[in-house]
């Protein structure tokens, strides 16, 4: 079997490797611009981290506002920062009067009853502020970085003692 390889590949002949000069650096510089040496970015962090942080800083400065007490049934375990409008609408996200601490069964519930939230905020503040932050919310608001930088730098300093 070899033998009969060896003469159907007989005729076949493979060419010799060459030696070519390999290309270097300077070669290359030669032929193409070279780009200048870039200086390195400062790393920023995401808008969606920077909203975090805000949501984070602002609800903290909201429990700490209120005492760290459920505005409606004065419990004052598992604190959360309840929002009367909604987070979803921008324009008021970050409002103070918006915003009060509710304890985690008072938030839950003011998802689907919101009437027990509204008749205190009604007795607390009036309807007029109340129309004003229903007014407010119907307003459209694109967040940037600089809004989330500015909200976070407030918070921080009110946060702190």
């Amino acid at each position: 079997m070899d033998e009969v390889l060896t003469k159907t590949f007989a005729f076949i002949k493979f060419p010799k490797p060459t030696t070519k000069k390999r290309k270097t650096m300077l070669d290359y510089a030669k032929n193409k611009r070279v780009a200048p040496l870039k200086r390195k970015r400062k790393h920023l962090p995401s808008i969606s981290a920077l909203k975090r942080k805000a949501d984070n800083l602002f609800s903290l400065y909201i429990r700490s506002r209120d005492s760290g007490r459920c505005v409606l049934c004065k419990k004052t375990k598992d604190i959360q920062c309840g929002h009367l409008i909604k987070r979803g609408k921008m324009s008021t996200r970050f409002d103070e009067i918006n915003c009060n601490a509710l304890c985690s069964s008072c938030n839950y519930k003011d998802n689907f009853e919101p009437q027990h939230y509204v008749l205190w905020f009604l007795k607390e503040y009036g309807a007029k502020m109340y129309e004003d932050l229903v007014e407010r919310s119907k307003g459209i608001r694109q967040m940037k970085r600089c809004d989330y930088e500015e909200i976070i730098s407030r918070y921080m300093v009110k946060s702190t003692p």
